[in-house]
């Protein structure tokens, strides 16, 4: 899933739409493997994409299950320019601050009421991802509507905590909410 998100973003970058951040999931089992950290250095030094474009969005039993192995990791990943997201946080406010004190971006799926939204915002919650955003969208839709919607609708949405104001969760595309 990373080579190939890591294809569009190159293909989209190309295309005139930079600044673009792809988000993949990575699970506990993944992350744990032994090669992992040196697959994804992998696919990025052969996709010639920036570090910095992708986030890795962990689940937070990761960090329950084995957080010593874990912490090894997310150093790693880090060190190649990775950026690292909380993900899936059904403990929402222990997760937030878990995910901050880490030097993580916490991200929200499942959102789809402006409560849960208000909610998530007050609690510090980075990014959020739902149906409330957008649906998810094959890439082949998600071009036009960077250009026509997204791109001058981000430079006026205050990018949280310095982090690009939109965030795209692979196969869909959901902006962040202003605070």
């Amino acid at each position: 899933m990373l080579q190939l998100a890591c294809a569009q973003l190159r293909r989209w970058s190309e295309g005139g739409a930079p600044h673009i951040t792809v988000a993949v999931n990575v699970s506990a089992r993944q992350l744990l493997e032994p090669a992992f950290v040196e697959q994804v250095r992998t696919v990025l030094w052969g996709s010639g994409v920036d570090p910095h474009a992708i986030v890795l969005e962990l689940t937070e039993s990761l960090l329950v299950e084995d957080s010593e192995a874990a912490v090894a990791v997310l150093w790693q990943l880090r060190a190649l320019g990775v950026r690292l997201a909380l993900d899936d946080a059904t403990l929402v406010t222990a997760a937030v601050a878990m995910g901050h004190g880490l030097g993580l971006t916490v991200v929200t799926e499942g959102v789809e009421t402006h409560a849960q939204a208000a909610f998530l915002a007050d609690v510090g919650c980075d990014l959020l991802q739902g149906y409330l955003l957008s649906k998810p969208l094959p890439a082949e839709a998600l071009g036009p509507l960077l250009h026509a919607v997204l791109l001058p609708a981000a430079a006026a949405i205050p990018a949280p905590r310095g982090e690009a104001a939109v965030a795209m969760h692979v196969p869909g595309l959901l902006p962040t909410l202003p605070r």
